[in-house]
C-alpha cells in the first residue's frame, strides 16, 4: 500500500491550531481522538500508529496478512516485531466494504497512505462513511519539499477533482512517468528535514526502469504503486476546503501541526463543513505559492 514508511518521533513541535505542547509524533496523530472509542489503522505495517499491544482498541487494515508483512519486511532494517495481526486485507475494493462498517469507528488512522490512492476523493468518503458522527480521520502526510517528491509540483484542487469524476481505480501513466523518472535522494535519504545537507540524486540514474514501469502499466490493469499526489500543508488545506465545497464529502480540518522532518499531521472531523472565505482561500494559494518556491 505504501512506498515511504516513516517512524520518526519529531522532537519540535510546529503547531499553528493547537496549544504547544510537548506531544510525540503518534500523540499528535492521535490528538483530540476518542481513544477509548474504537478506531481503525489502514496501512499500519511495521509501524502502528496505535498498537493493539499498547491496548488501543484498534482493528488493522493492510494490504497483506501479517504473515507476509513480515516476510516482506526481513532484512529491510525494521524492527518487524511491531507488525500486529491484519483484520482486514485490502485487494482493491472501498474500505467500507472490506470491512463491513458504517458509522462504527470512532478514529481512523492512516499514516503515509493518502498520497498512494488513486482517488483521493473516494479514500475520504469511504473513511467518512465508516466513521461515527463527529469521528475523526488522522492523516499524517509526506510534504513534498523534503522527500523523494521534491520536484515534482504540489497536486491542486483541480487534479484530485478530475481523478474523481474519472473514477480511478489505477494510477494514470503520467503519474507512474514521473514517479519513476523524477525520484530522487538527498544524500543518501528518499526523506529529510529542512536544511538537511546533501547533493539531489536520481533514485533511477537513466530512463530504462520509467519506460518499463510505463510500458507495464500499459499492458496490464495491475495497480502499480506510486506516489500519485503531493502536498505542501497549503495546497493540502485547499483541496480539503475545495472539495468540500462540491459538496463531495462533509470531513473539513480540525487540528494541524505544521511539517516537522517530512511529514505534517492532519485531523479531519465528520459533519464539520468548516469552509474556508474567499479571503481565507486566497491566502491560502498565496501560502501554496510560497510554500512551492521555498
Amino acid at each position: 500500500m505504501k512506498a515511504l514508511k516513516s517512524c520518526r518521533s519529531p522532537s519540535v513541535l510546529a503547531n499553528l491550531d493547537v496549544p504547544l505542547l510537548q506531544l510525540s509524533r503518534n500523540e499528535k496523530v492521535l490528538y483530540g481522538c476518542n481513544l477509548s472509542g474504537i478506531g481503525l489503522e489502514i496501512g499500519a505495517s511495521y509501524c502502528p500508529v496505535a498498537p493493539k499491544k499498547a491496548g488501543y482498541r484498534v482493528e488493522v487494515l493492510d494490504h497483506a496478512d501479517a504473515n507476509t508483512l513480515r516476510e516482506k519486511y526481513k532484512g529491510h532494517d525494521v524492527d518487524i516485531s511491531n507488525i500486529e495481526e491484519v483484520d482486514y486485507i485490502w485487494s482493491g475494493q472501498p474500505l467500507h466494504e472490506l470491512t463491513g462498517k458504517e458509522d462504527y469507528y470512532d478514529w481512523i488512522v492512516a499514516s503515509h497512505v493518502i498520497e498512494h490512492t488513486p482517488d483521493f476523493v473516494s479514500f475520504l468518503q469511504q473513511c467518512e462513511i465508516m466513521l461515527k458522527s463527529n469521528g475523526v480521520l488522522c492523516l499524517a502526510v509526506p510534504d513534498h519539499r523534503y522527500c523523494f517528491d521534491i520536484f515534482r509540483p504540489a497536486s491542486t484542487p483541480g487534479d484530485v477533482i478530475q481523478a474523481h469524476i474519472e473514477k480511478r481505480r489505477v494510477h494514470s501513466f503520467g503519474a507512474i512517468w514521473d514517479h519513476f523518472s523524477m525520484i530522487v535522494k538527498k544524500g543518501d535519504t528518499v526523506s529529510w528535514f529542512k536544511g538537511h545537507q546533501g547533493e539531489y540524486q536520481f533514485v533511477h540514474p537513466d530512463l530504462s526502469d520509467a519506460r518499463d514501469m510505463l510500458a507495464r502499466a500499459q499492458a496490464t490493469s495491475e495497480y502499480i504503486d506510486v506516489h500519485n499526489w503531493r502536498f505542501t500543508p497549503s495546497s493540502f488545506k485547499l483541496i480539503v476546503n475545495d472539495i468540500g465545497i462540491l459538496s463531495y464529502t462533509s470531513l473539513s480540518t480540525s487540528t494541524f501541526f505544521e511539517t516537522d522532518g517530512c511529514e505534517f499531521i492532519i485531523q479531519l472531523q465528520k459533519g464539520t463543513a468548516n469552509f474556508f472565505s474567499d479571503e481565507r482561500r486566497m491566502e491560502l494559494i498565496h501560502a501554496m505559492l510560497r510554500e512551492s518556491l521555498g
